[in-house]
């Protein structure tokens, strides 16, 4: 048995803060006209609301204000911003990202939201295009090479895929997911130890990423190291104890290190937690195993 859950994943993506993004009020200079500084308004309480949560308030301002002034190019960076974070329809930020590109100077951000975009949608060959561009104004920019990472991945260039991930990490090691997808691309290609090694190097760098340990843990229970395994889940839990993912792997290691009365346990706590609508197919799983190992235990006592 394996576990099925590796990570919490992008976690569907954290919402996205916008500290660090640009500031509308840059646009601001002495000559601009009335119809500039009240687009550059609409766009600051378009900040102010999504900063408070409030993504559809947000994007009526970053709307209006692409509409008042059709040539700022921060309202349309924003407006896509919202829509490929918080919309149904990500794609839809790609439009309003290259009609900011085109009416202002190249920047670092808007090049990287494309290339990030792009990857999402699938399309790693545009993504590279921007994601280099990226690079060519700021070749310290993690997150492009992050991406620039996933783009190359998506193409089945490992080994260019991995120089990127590991440009990301030497810019910024305390970020895990550039570990995380670097170990899962040595493990696609049965490199189990150098796995581990970026695991373990992610950990030493990031001593409470759960999603760090969790792999780990899937790793290991792959490869039959049950108490390693074990071990892992346990900590994932201790760090995060809401996290369904490692519960319900650390149910399968138990079972699969024959501690059955842990694995039932756990599975029944998982049963009891997990989301019956976005865990469905996990849930069917539990219960089946849990079943198995019960008539099992019986058969034992039974002797």
């Amino acid at each position: 048995m394996e576990p099925v859950t590796r990570t919490s994943r992008w976690a569907g993506t954290a919402r996205l803060t916008l500290l660090g993004l640009l500031v509308a009020l840059m646009g601001l200079s002495a000559g601009c006209d009335k119809m500039r500084k009240e687009a550059i308004a609409m766009v600051n309480e378009g900040v102010r609301s999504l900063n408070r949560g409030d993504d559809g308030t947000a994007r009526s301002h970053f709307l209006r204000a692409t509409r008042h002034d059709p040539e700022y190019a921060s309202a349309h960076y924003h407006l896509g911003l919202v829509d490929a974070h918080y919309s149904d329809t990500p794609s839809a930020g790609i439009r309003h990202f290259e009609e900011a590109l085109r009416l202002g100077p190249p920047n670092v951000e808007t090049l990287f939201q494309l290339g990030r975009l792009k990857v999402e949608t699938g399309n790693p060959e545009g993504a590279l295009i921007h994601l280099e561009s990226a690079l060519e104004i700021d070749w310290n920019h993690a997150p492009s090479w992050y991406y620039k990472g996933k783009a190359y991945r998506g193409l089945t260039r490992p080994a260019d895929a991995d120089r990127a991930w590991r440009e990301s990490i030497a810019i910024q090691p305390t970020e895990g997911r550039a570990y995380l997808e670097l170990g899962e691309l040595y493990e696609e290609y049965g490199a189990n130890e150098e796995a581990f090694d970026v695991y373990e190097e992610g950990r030493r760098h990031n001593p409470g990423n759960g999603d760090l340990i969790n792999a780990v843990g899937v790793l290991a229970t792959r490869l039959g190291e049950t108490e390693k395994a074990v071990e892992s889940f346990n900590r994932a839990l201790e760090i995060q104890g809401s996290r369904m993912d490692a519960l319900y792997n650390l149910s399968f290691a138990y079972a699969e290190a024959g501690l059955q009365q842990k694995a039932i346990a756990s599975l029944q706590s998982y049963l009891v937690f997990a989301d019956p609508d976005k865990d469905k197919v996990q849930i069917e799983m539990a219960r089946a195993v849990q079943d198995a190992l019960m008539v099992e235990r019986k058969r034992k006592r039974a002797k």
